[in-house]
């Protein structure tokens, strides 16, 4: 219709006359010449609508089948806009010539047939799309799982077609503008003709582009402009001709009747907003819109590594008559498990993975290419996602856990000696307890020493009392009473932090006494590649690689294929044609410390990867539907009943044979807290302390006669100065009954003046601490009063 328009058009320029067209093709255009009046719409306006449909049944890929003409290209590309608009990409664009004839037809479905995407889009012209869908039929495309969809240029021609032709596109989709006045006005035609021509027998009712043809030639150009052109009708071809199933438009999208407003003003595109629908094949079933290629095998082609070891994870058998291929193991049956969860039947045969010159492992890369090459429809087994393998196949989500780890073997400690209970506790928090002993020890002294006979006598009993008190509280056997409220807070914090230190230490002693202590042989895999040592991995792994980039010297390199291996390695160690460390994937090496818990451990770093997964060609509609199924098993138990019947059996430890690689001693860090809540407690203490002492001595600090020297020795003398809280004492009266007697709770036997005067007028400059008063040799007739003082109140 294109070219003839453009021949029209061009003859109405020459000739200056108005030309009237119907021709929707994108391409022509009013602006292009003056004599130009289009009577239709854009065929662009339908794209959004051909969108909404694929978009609300999710497909993800479209073929396009359209007219190598103007009118064919000249919507292609609004309709690949549209397409990608709503997340759809376009899988092929089939060109068909105007004049195309059968074999050229079937040439191009031959290639459809082979394609896994079932959703066709047909633009073609009504004389060339008839011949299309007949040759579609014939060759039973016209069946289940297909999905045809055509333009308004074809749809708005249905009721001029004959029965045979409507047979032939049972079940394809068509959009066509929907105009509320096309009902009414071809009736009032079809009166209107009968009358006029009563002898004619039947008379084809006339379509929106009658109504757009009638309504410009009798208004010209403002015609068009009050013709509502903005709802696209959806209507699948049936028997007798079409069934209407529901409504676009650009403000509201898909619905089954007509919007004109909607309350909640959404624009929404789902399946279920659509009236029902009879699929090719008559079939009520919702098509996936692909399908494994039909070219002679129907099923999905499942590349599966043979291994000859770790054979948890994937198990190849081949029956050497029937050549049944067999597969088994982790691997498989989470894929089997994720088929069976996909929403729709995906029947498979699994495909052995050719073994290269009889060797009995694969290189996982090559079996990864044989995707690419098209030897298999997927790859299923211990296939790690890597980021060069994806630049050739597309990977589903990992159904495992990732990182690769190094393993190593452990050795007994047996430093155990004598020594062993200074290990519970590294040395600086040793020093610091120590320290916290003396200084407590110390704190108390000055707290007691002036008011309590226990802290008081000569000056090696003193010292002694200091660090007694203190450590006696690690075992709670010190027996001195403290008087000073300020000695007892400082006491109780100090004995908590004696708790949490001895219970800490208790435990950790313990561990160590009575728990297997073993220790890793090498604590990095850094060490392993600085010391250039032998490291063994997997047959056919990647991780090789990763050790060439970590510059380990490829003649370091020890392939190896089972668990048995690893450990014979292992223990001959790298002096005795062994390795030192061998470098696999996690789920492999948990596999191995789970049999042999009691001789390796794990080492770090880890280096992640992203886990095993399933491997598809670039582009795979299955891809986001499988990846959906594994999420849905990992979420259930059947991954637990999976990973159960693989691996649980394996371990030869029970939970008393756990291997237990020794814990730190502990350190300092761990107790910081509480020695700074007894330091502040000690050091408040201590400051309110001496606030009260020097404002009880603030005559020997008003002083203005004496030097500072004077004043500090004055000070020294009355911290030394006894002053006695004696009990109160109970006494029998004649009567028999006890008697109360109230006794000076303190003894001061010399002022602060005094104090000043005495200090000065005794020469010596050295002072010795004796039973409470500092003193020179020999006594002083003070200090006998002192001592006659004391002696009574003894004998009372």
């Amino acid at each position: 219709m294109a070219t003839q328009a453009d021949f029209v058009i061009d003859l109405g320029e020459k000739v200056k006359v108005p030309i009237l067209s119907p021709a929707t093709s994108p391409s022509l255009s009013p602006n292009q010449s003056e004599y130009f009046i289009r009577v239709a719409y854009s065929a662009s306006a339908q794209v959004k609508a051909i969108a909404a449909i694929v978009k609300a049944f999710d497909w993800r890929e479209v073929v396009f089948v359209y007219e190598g003409s103007d009118f064919g290209r000249g919507v292609l590309p609004h309709l690949t806009d549209a397409m990608m608009d709503v997340g759809v990409s376009v899988a092929y664009r089939c060109v068909l010539p105007p004049s195309a004839d059968d074999e050229r037809i079937l040439m191009e479905l031959y290639k459809l047939m082979t394609m896994q995407t079932r959703v066709f889009v047909v633009h073609l012209q009504q004389t060339t799309g008839s011949r299309f869908f007949q040759k579609v039929k014939d060759e039973g495309m016209m069946s289940e799982g297909y999905v045809w969809m055509i333009t308004d240029t074809f749809t708005s021609h249905l009721r001029s077609m004959d029965p045979s032709e409507i047979d032939d596109i049972q079940g394809v989709i068509g959009v066509k503008p929907y105009v509320q006045r096309v009902k009414n006005f071809t009736n009032k035609y079809t009166r209107k003709f009968y009358e006029e021509n009563p002898e004619t027998d039947r008379v084809e009712g006339l379509d929106v582009f009658g109504l757009w043809a009638y309504d410009s030639t009798t208004a010209l150009a403002t015609a068009i402009e009050t013709v509502d052109t903005s709802h696209q009708g959806f209507k699948p071809a049936v028997s007798g001709g079409e069934k209407g199933v529901g409504f676009w438009t650009e403000e509201y999208g898909i619905s089954k009747k007509l919007k004109h407003s909607s309350p909640r003003g959404v624009y929404t595109a789902n399946k279920e907003d659509l009236g029902a629908i009879i699929w090719p094949g008559d079939s009520h079933t919702v098509p996936k819109g692909w399908e494994t290629p039909t070219n002679g095998k129907k099923k999905l082609r499942v590349g599966v590594p043979v291994k000859g070891g770790l054979e948890q994870f994937v198990k190849v058998t081949q029956d050497t008559q029937t050549n049944r291929v067999t597969a088994t193991g982790f691997c498989i049956d989470v894929f089997e498990e994720v088929i069976k969860n996909l929403p729709f039947a995906a029947p498979f045969d699994y495909v052995p993975f050719p073994i290269p010159g009889n060797q009995n492992l694969p290189d996982y890369d090559a079996l990864v290419s044989q995707v690419l090459l098209g030897s298999v429809d997927v790859v299923v087994g211990d296939v790690t996602i890597l980021a060069n393998r994806s630049k050739s196949v597309e990977f589903t989500l990992p159904f495992t856990e990732s990182g690769v780890i190094t393993v190593v073997p452990v050795r007994k400690d047996r430093r155990r000696s004598a020594w062993i209970f200074l290990r519970p506790l590294r040395t600086e928090l040793w020093v610091t307890t120590g320290a916290f002993f003396v200084f407590i020890g110390s704190v108390i002294w000055v707290l007691e020493h002036h008011i309590n006979k226990e802290f008081q006598g000569p000056p090696h009993k003193q010292f002694g009392m200091i660090f007694w008190f203190s450590f006696s509280t690690l075992v709670f056997a010190h027996r001195e009473k403290v008087i000073s409220n300020l000695s007892r807070f400082v006491i109780i914090v100090w004995v908590f932090v004696v708790l949490v230190l001895t219970s800490s230490y208790t435990a950790s002693l313990t561990s160590m006494l009575t728990v297997q202590q073993l220790q890793p042989t090498i604590t990095n895999l850094t060490d392993l590649i600085k010391n250039q040592e032998p490291v063994g991995y997997q047959e056919g792994s990647f991780v090789t690689g990763l050790l060439k980039f970590m510059h380990l010297e490829s003649s370091k390199f020890r392939n190896y294929s089972t668990l048995e291996e690893y450990d014979e390695a292992l223990t001959k160690g790298s002096q005795n044609g062994g390795v030192s460390a061998i470098v696999d994937e996690l789920p492999y090496m948990r596999l191995f410390l789970a049999k042999y818990c009691r001789k390796y451990t794990m080492v770090g770093p880890t280096y992640k990867t992203a886990g095993f997964g399933f491997a598809f060609p670039k582009g795979s509609p299955l891809v986001p539907d499988v990846s959906r199924a594994i999420l849905s098993v990992m979420e259930s138990e059947s991954m637990v009943r999976i990973t159960d019947k693989w691996f649980r059996n394996e371990t030869n430890c029970s939970e008393q044979d756990v291997t237990l690689i020794a814990s730190d001693s502990l350190a300092l860090d761990s107790f910081k807290g509480i020695f700074l809540i007894a330091g502040v407690a000690a050091i408040s203490a201590l400051l309110i302390f001496f606030f009260n002492f020097l404002n009880q001595n603030k005559d020997i600090l008003a002083s203005g006669d004496h030097t500072t020297w004077q004043k500090v020795c004055a000070l020294a003398r009355a911290f030394c100065e006894v002053n006695l809280v004696l009990p109160e004492v109970t006494e029998k009266s004649g009567e028999g009954n006890e008697e109360v007697l109230p006794m000076d709770t303190t003894y001061d036997v010399i002022s602060p003046a005094s104090r000043l005067q005495t200090s000065i007028a005794q020469s010596p400059e050295v002072f010795i601490c004796d039973e409470g008063l500092i003193t020179t040799e020999p006594p002083s007739p003070l200090q006998d009063t002192m001592s006659g003082t004391e002696d009574a109140a003894e004998e009372r």
